[in-house]
Formats: C-alpha cells, sequence, structure tokens
C-alpha cells in the first residue's frame, strides 16, 4: 500500500509540474527535459512514468477532464435545481475549455487537428459529457422543472451546440491565439444558449 501511495505521489507531482510548463510555453515547446528538471528528476526516471511529452500532456489533459465530469456530478443533489445547475456547468465547461486550449496554446486550427493523438481522449469525453447533461436533464424532470422529453437526443444537441460556439470563435480569431475579449464573447453566447435551450424544455 505505502509504495503505490509513495507512486501515486510522485505521479501528481509530474503532473503538476507538466501543467506549470505546458502553460507557460505551450505543448510545441515545452521539453520533456523543462518537465523533469521542474522537480529535480533525471530525464530518464521522467520516461519511466510517461513515453514521451505527448502522453504525458494526454495525462494532464485526461486528469482536467475527470476532474471537471466530477465537480459537476457534486452538483447533481435531490433538491438542487436543474436549471442551475445546467449554468453551473456552462461556465465550468468554458473554463475547462478555456484551460485546454492555454495548455498546449494552439492556434485556429484546433485540438482534433493540431494534435491527433489526443483525438480519442477528447471523443470519450464527449460521450461522458452527454452522460452527465442526460443526467442533469433527467434530474430536471424528475423534480418537475423540465418537461418529458429524451434526455440523451437533447443533451447531444446541447453539445453540439456547445462545440459549434466554440469552432465559431475560433474561426472568428483576429490573432493567433483567443484573447480575453474572444473568450468574453464565447462565454456570453455560451450563457445564452444555455438560456435558450433551458427555456424550450420548461414545464
Amino acid at each position: 500500500m505505502e509504495t503505490i501511495e509513495k507512486e501515486e505521489g510522485k505521479l501528481e507531482v509530474i503532473l503538476k509540474a507538466a501543467q506549470k510548463k505546458f502553460a507557460e510555453f505551450g505543448l510545441a515547446k515545452t521539453t520533456m527535459n523543462d518537465i523533469a528538471a521542474e522537480i529535480g528528476m533525471g530525464k530518464a526516471s521522467l520516461y519511466y512514468y510517461f513515453s514521451c511529452k505527448e502522453s504525458l500532456y494526454e495525462a494532464v489533459i485526461s486528469k482536467e477532464q475527470d476532474h471537471f465530469l466530477q465537480e459537476i456530478q457534486k452538483t447533481i443533489k435531490p433538491t438542487a435545481s436543474a436549471i442551475s445547475i445546467m449554468k453551473v456547468y456552462a461556465k465550468k465547461r468554458m473554463r475547462l475549455f478555456e484551460y485546454c486550449l492555454n495548455l498546449a496554446k494552439l492556434n485556429g486550427d484546433g485540438v482534433s487537428n493540431c494534435l491527433p493523438f489526443v483525438k480519442k481522449l477528447f471523443e470519450e469525453f464527449g460521450k461522458q459529457e452527454v452522460e452527465l447533461i442526460s443526467s442533469i436533464l433527467e434530474h430536471g424532470m424528475n423534480i418537475g422543472e423540465f418537461a418529458p422529453i429524451h434526455p440523451k437526443v437533447e443533451a447531444e444537441f446541447v453539445c453540439s451546440v456547445m462545440l459549434g460556439l466554440r469552432q465559431a470563435a475560433k474561426y472568428r480569431m483576429k490573432e493567433s491565439l483567443m484573447t480575453k475579449e474572444d473568450y468574453k464573447n464565447l462565454n456570453a453566447n455560451m450563457d445564452k444558449a444555455v438560456d435558450m435551450f433551458i427555456c424550450s424544455i420548461l414545464v
């Protein structure tokens, strides 16, 4: 048990260091040497845990996605308003999107085109997100806030709208990276989209 906890502790230290370096330099300019030096670890030791920089980046993104899903799940309680949960979801989802872009410092081409090695990861997250939104919508029906709907179909619609807004925002960018104004406008559009969706399914 102690050995397992020790290994988990090392992984956590590595992931935190990787997060810091990816956010500072972006995926393309960060090296395994940079990450190893950040925690005083030899590069060979780092390769024992991760075979390459890309697999380490994938682990960082996966960690953030899992954290996001867990945080939203915590808000789904019998007495909680499904409307407020949907709004919290939109806010936190926006922050996750901004965070992931910042880690990679991607241009307007997007994650799926620039980073094919994490495409499967994002696709799997998309499926989990549909399930998450479905559970929120089911909760809303159970407490009488939402009219009878097909939760999975509506959840897939919400995810598609969110993805469309993010893609449109990146398409309209005037600079190679999204600015604070870009994020502000996207966040406002996300809020508007969620409000319109909620109005369409209210009892």
